[in-house]
């Protein structure tokens, strides 16, 4: 298995669980259904990428990321969200966001997006 780690958080499971199937054969992919369950995996595990909802209950991934680039400012995040209005987009990038990937998102576009990603980390 890969040496990249992948953390997938997101309150619709459709969603994380497709993720995780569509990155498992190449990854190690955990997945969360919260920004607060995420801190708690964070805090037990090293992650090189974090593929983050913008839209969840309790904390948003937003307020998640602005906590998550204070603990962890070595962690790549990228967004997701179904909602990319162009408030989202800027408050990700002015948040320290490596990237914004929009849903629906097809098998393909995820591969390539999260290869890229793990990539510039290098």
């Amino acid at each position: 298995m890969s040496e990249k780690n992948i953390l997938v958080v997101d309150d619709d499971i459709s969603v994380s669980t497709g993720v995780r199937i569509t990155l498992e054969d190449k990854y190690d992919v955990a997945t969360v259904d919260s920004a607060l369950d995420a801190f708690d995996y964070l805090a037990d595990h090293k992650v090189d990428l974090i593929l983050l909802d913008i839209k969840m209950p309790r904390m948003n991934g937003l307020e998640a990321l602005d906590e998550i680039r204070k603990r962890h400012p070595e962690t790549s995040v990228v967004m997701l969200t179904a909602y990319p209005t162009e408030e989202n987009i800027k408050k990700s990038w002015e948040s320290g966001a490596n990237g914004f990937l929009s849903k629906p998102f097809n098998v393909n576009e995820l591969r390539d997006y999260v290869d890229k990603a793990l990539l510039k980390k290098r």
